[in-house]
């Protein structure tokens, strides 16, 4: 059962996936960001809709209050109003018109509409784009800043790109917000990394095959392997197209264990060759690290 009480989608590799909750140190979604609790959302029907633009066989809106959300990207739209990208705790990720927020005198807060500022959200409308009709801070901006920040910026990229509109995981969403909880305290960036990306990664249906080969084989400490992003780890043997990365790398990050440095370092590869394999694409934020990575700070 995943953090809000929900089986966890099996692993495309055939692994078999335990509970996320059975791994040390997650949160429960009920917990807090910034010292306040994050609300659940309402719903009521709403009436016919009468020109919004949505197909014709729509025939109501759906209202959303107070629903625990955190900006991942906002766009100016028109001349007065942002295109937003939210993930929500019980609706995913979902697109949003924050219609005349950009003039001097909007109901709508448009300081509050910012990336790691906890939010509540309330909200209107049927399909792929709603309109955005109140937003309330659910606690004070996260501070997050240098080498963190970075990392913020790619959490948000690769939550952007690799989960889908309107696909609720509480799950997910907790993960998110423990990764920003740690990195706003500055704790050990590269593994809190490595640890949001495996899970979410197991929340959104592509958990990693850690503990198993291929051939159902148990990973061993003492030997280093070739890790195919469709089946999982394989026996290393040269020449390989894949990255290369230790059992003990591995073994560590299944059982939630810091690694040392150097398999820091692999694993990061690894899930990069993962993440890459499901988008069929490079993610901006990465350019933005390779670019960082010229500082004295650890890579991640």
């Amino acid at each position: 059962m995943n953090l809000a009480g929900r089986p966890v989608p099996a692993r495309r590799s055939g692994q078999a996936t335990r509970a996320r909750d059975a791994r040390p140190g997650r949160l429960t979604v009920g917990r807090t960001c910034a010292g306040v609790a994050l609300a659940s959302a309402t719903l009521a029907p709403r009436r016919r809709l009468r020109d919004s633009g949505f197909p014709a066989t729509v025939t109501s809106r759906m209202r959303v209050s107070q629903q625990a959300a955190f900006i991942l990207h906002a766009r100016s739209y028109r001349e007065t109003s942002l295109l937003i990208e939210a993930f929500t705790r019980d609706h995913g990720r979902v697109g949003l018109v924050a219609r005349g927020v950009r003039r001097e005198r909007s109901r709508l807060p448009r300081g509050l509409l910012q990336p790691l500022q906890p939010l509540l959200l309330d909200w209107i409308g049927q399909g792929e784009l709603a309109t955005l009709t109140a937003a309330e801070a659910a606690g004070g901006p996260l501070a997050v800043q240098g080498e963190a920040l970075l990392a913020a910026m790619y959490v948000n990229e690769l939550m952007l790109r690799l989960s889908a509109r309107q696909d609720a995981s509480p799950g997910a969403f907790a993960a998110y917000l423990e990764c920003l909880t740690q990195l706003s305290g500055g704790i050990d960036l590269p593994w809190t990394l490595r640890r949001f990306e495996r899970d979410l990664l197991a929340e959104l249906g592509y958990g990693l095959a850690l503990a198993q080969c291929a051939d159902g084989t148990p990973v061993a400490v003492g030997r280093d392997y070739a890790y195919d992003p469709d089946s999982g780890p394989l026996p290393w043997c040269e020449p390989s197209p894949f990255v290369r990365v230790a059992g003990a790398a591995l073994l560590a990050l299944e059982r939630d264990e810091p690694p040392v440095t150097e398999h820091l370092s692999q694993l990061r590869r690894m899930v990069r060759a993962v993440i890459r394999r499901h988008l069929g694409a490079e993610l901006k934020s990465w350019t933005l690290v390779q670019r960082g990575a010229r500082s004295p700070h650890p890579r991640r």
